[in-house]
């Protein structure tokens, strides 16, 4: 089946609301109980929040539930089809411009080469933060959104990186 390679700023589901600061493209999207996505990528690398409902999503290496408050990154060209619940879903969404994934690449080394789910709970309170600042378009909120989504940035970055050393015996005996 071939992959429909969505634009920038181009999200499959109803836009609820949108809004662009500096190189990141926020949106909010809802989507129908049942409704199924066809086999599809981003031109752009995302973060997505689920805020309600949920999917389930299919790539070419697997396949994983998407409940509330999950947090995936797609790279660009990340290949996934998704099937939401019985539930009506809602997802936001927050598209990197390419310099920003350039800033990583020179800061961090490179992203993670598939579409890869949040385990950590530092990155589900980062994202909803980020989502609330969204919300209240207040002036200020434009630098913690900024800055919450760098610091998202760096959780992916750390995704495929090396796991950390368990501390040596020694060190707790010492202490």
């Amino acid at each position: 089946m071939p992959t429909i390679t969505l634009p920038q700023g181009t999200f499959y589901g109803a836009e609820r609301a949108r809004r662009r600061i500096g190189g990141l493209l926020l949106t909010e999207t809802v989507y129908r109980p049942g409704e199924e996505l066809p086999r599809h990528d981003h031109a752009r690398a995302y973060f997505c929040l689920v805020l309600r409902g949920g999917f389930t999503e299919r790539d070419a290496r697997r396949t994983r539930e998407c409940g509330s408050a999950t947090v995936l990154f797609h790279p660009p060209g990340a290949g996934h089809s998704d099937r939401f619940g019985r539930a009506p879903s809602r997802c936001f969404n927050v598209e990197l411009d390419m310099p920003w994934l350039e800033r990583m690449r020179e800061l961090a080394g490179d992203f993670p080469q598939g579409s890869v789910v949040f385990r950590r709970r530092r990155a589900n309170w980062l994202a909803r933060h980020l989502y609330d600042e969204f919300r209240a378009e207040d002036p200020a909120g434009r630098l913690a959104i900024e800055g919450l989504a760098l610091a998202l940035l760096a959780d992916a970055a750390r995704i495929d990186g090396p796991a950390p050393r368990p501390e040596p015996r020694w060190v707790g005996l010492a202490v």
